[in-house]
C-alpha cells in the first residue's frame, strides 16, 4: 500500500492523505460512481465491470481519501503480434478532485505493478509522457481505433514487434 502525500511538504501536490491500494469487493459501487462522474457517462463504468467479470484485469487500484474512493485506474491484458501487453484504461478521478495529483499517483503505482511488461495507453501525450510513455508509432505499433496523432502511446516497448494492438473483448463493444 502506498500512502500518497506522506512525503513531507511539497512531496505531492494537492490532496494529501490519499491511500493508493488494490480494489476490494466493497469498493465496486464507488469505483462505478467515480467512472460515471469522471467520464460523464456509463461507457467506462461498464467497461471496468466487463473487464473484471471477464477476468481480463491485471490490476485495479483505487485512490481512497477519508474512507471514500476518489480515483480508480486499471490495467488489462491485450496483445501485439502474439506478445502480451497491458492496457492502461481507464484512469478516473472524481471531478472535484481532478488536478490535485490523484491521477498521477494512481498511474505511478499501477505502472510499478506492471513491472517491465509493455503498457499501452490512449490519452494526452503531455500527461502520459511524464510517466515515460512515447508515441507507439515510433515502435510500429498501431491502435485498431482511429486516434489523434501521438495519443496512442507505449511504455516498455523495446521488445515489442510491430503490429496492431488487440484489446481485450470488452473494449470492442459498441
Amino acid at each position: 500500500m502506498v500512502r500518497a502525500g506522506a512525503g513531507g511538504a511539497g512531496a505531492f501536490p494537492g490532496l494529501t492523505g490519499v491511500v493508493i491500494r488494490p480494489e476490494r469487493d466493497s469498493d465496486l459501487e464507488q469505483i462505478r460512481r467515480v467512472n460515471l462522474k469522471a467520464f460523464d457517462g456509463a461507457i467506462e463504468a461498464a467497461l471496468v465491470d466487463a473487464l473484471r467479470s471477464g477476468g481480463y484485469l491485471h490490476s485495479s487500484l483505487v485512490a481512497e481519501h477519508e474512507s471514500r474512493v476518489v480515483g480508480h485506474c486499471a490495467l488489462s491484458w491485450g496483445e501485439v503480434g502474439g506478445q502480451a501487453v497491458l492496457v492502461l484504461a481507464p484512469v478516473a478521478v472524481l471531478p472535484s478532485d481532478q488536478g490535485r495529483g490523484v491521477g498521477a499517483r494512481l498511474v505511478r503505482k499501477i505502472l510499478e505493478d506492471a513491472g517491465e511488461t509493455p503498457v499501452t495507453v490512449l490519452g494526452d501525450p503531455a500527461y502520459y509522457g511524464r510517466f515515460g510513455f512515447v508515441d507507439a508509432s515510433s515502435f510500429g505499433v498501431e491502435s485498431p481505433f482511429p486516434t489523434e496523432p501521438g495519443a496512442f502511446q507505449l511504455l516498455n516497448a523495446e521488445t515489442l514487434e510491430p503490429g496492431v494492438l488487440r484489446y481485450p473483448p470488452p473494449f470492442l463493444v459498441e
